[in-house]
This record gives C-alpha cells, sequence and structure tokens, in this order.
C-alpha cells in the first residue's frame, strides 16, 4: 500500500517557500521558458494532486510535491535518484538506485499520470508542470495568463474640448474681407468708410474746393 509517515514527508514540509518567480529547466526543445511565479507553481500542483487522476495514489503525489517544492526552493534543492527515494518515497537510507529502480518505475508512471491529467482535467490550465524524460527537475510551462490577471485596457482618447462661445481668445480671428460682407458693413455709412471709397472723394472734394477758391 501507497504510504509515507509523517516523519517521513517532514523534509518536503521544511522546503523553502519563499515568494517569487522560478525559472526551471523547461524540460524540452531549446526555447527559454518565461519566469512562473512561485504562487502560480503551487496553485498548479495543488489542483494537480487533488485531481482525480491522482486521487489513487499518494506516492505519485508525494513524488510531484517533493520534486516541484524542491525545485522552487530558495536555494533549490538538488534532485537526485537517492535524495527522491528517502525524502519522498519512504525508502531508507540504505536505499541503492543502482538495485532498487523505484524512482525510475515511478517517474515513468508520474509522467504518464500528468499526460492523462492535462489530457482531461487540466486542459486549460494556466501553468503546466512537466517532469522531462531523463530528468527528475520539473519544467514549468506558462500557457496562457490566469483569469484576473490581464493587464488593464487603455482608455479612449480623450477628445479636445470645443472653445467656449464668445471668448475672444478662443474664437479664431476674422478676416477684414469677411467682416465687409456682414449687413452692417453694406449700410452706405460703411461703404463710404472703406478706404478705396473714402481717398478718391477726399480727392475730388479737395480739388472741388481748390478749383471753386480761384475762379
Amino acid at each position: 500500500m501507497e504510504g509515507q509517515s509523517a516523519s517521513e514527508r517532514e523534509p518536503e514540509a521544511r522546503l523553502a517557500r519563499a515568494g517569487g518567480t522560478v525559472r526551471p529547466a523547461s524540460g524540452s526543445g531549446n526555447s527559454p521558458q518565461p519566469a512562473v511565479n512561485r504562487d502560480l507553481v503551487r496553485l498548479a500542483l495543488h489542483k494537480i494532486t487533488g485531481s482525480p487522476e491522482f486521487s489513487a495514489s499518494q506516492q505519485l503525489r508525494q513524488f510531484l510535491t517533493f520534486v516541484v517544492e524542491a525545485s522552487i526552493a530558495d536555494p533549490p534543492v538538488p534532485l537526485k535518484g537517492y535524495t527522491i527515494a528517502t525524502q519522498a518515497l519512504g525508502r531508507d537510507d540504505s536505499f541503492n538506485p543502482a538495485t532498487d529502480p523505484i524512482v525510475r518505475v515511478e517517474a515513468a508512471r508520474l509522467r504518464k499520470r500528468l499526460e492523462d491529467y492535462y489530457a482531461g482535467t487540466g486542459h486549460g490550465d494556466p501553468v503546466r508542470i512537466i517532469i522531462p524524460r531523463g530528468s527528475y527537475q520539473p519544467g514549468f510551462h506558462l500557457m496562457h495568463a490566469p483569469e484576473g490577471s490581464t493587464a488593464p485596457q487603455a482608455g479612449p482618447e480623450a477628445s479636445p474640448e470645443p472653445p467656449l462661445r464668445g471668448d475672444p481668445a478662443l474664437t479664431p480671428p476674422t478676416s477684414s474681407a469677411k467682416l465687409l460682407e456682414t449687413p452692417q458693413a453694406r449700410s452706405f455709412p460703411a461703404i463710404l468708410l472703406r478706404p478705396v471709397v473714402f481717398f478718391p472723394l477726399m480727392a475730388i472734394a479737395f480739388a472741388a474746393g481748390y478749383a471753386a477758391a480761384h475762379l
């Protein structure tokens, strides 16, 4: 029967739980993975270990919990077969990985169970935890931003306020040509005061007065 006493689970409970982000091995490919917040990793771990795919296997839950917490601890705990066997799988100090394949067997089971989980319950999880083949070091993949963490949308551009009616500082200047076309400008006195009319009339009046004075 799979199980582990409280004393055997104590080492993983002592693993560091500092906040911040982690950038563990990606597990596959050469593309670097973005740093993932530790809280998001623990949230993903909690959902996995509480899922139907993992409910029947306490040993797989302990294996996954130990390697994830060891990876995101600050500083990280080195993950070796001996460490996993003695601190997560209940083996004593006499464990010999050369003669006891339990860590390799459970790691293979864990990889398959994670595949089943992400094909079912966890298909929409924002963070995926993988155990790459040939390694016990988990990789954390940020699939998409969790709900409620999207960046705020920019507001609509502010439209300029219309100028105040009657404010001379905000009223555009009016050309003299337009002023002359108003009804007031078209009145007779206004026409006489136009430069093109006023000065010729003054010249004619001056000439007429001069001629009358010398007759």
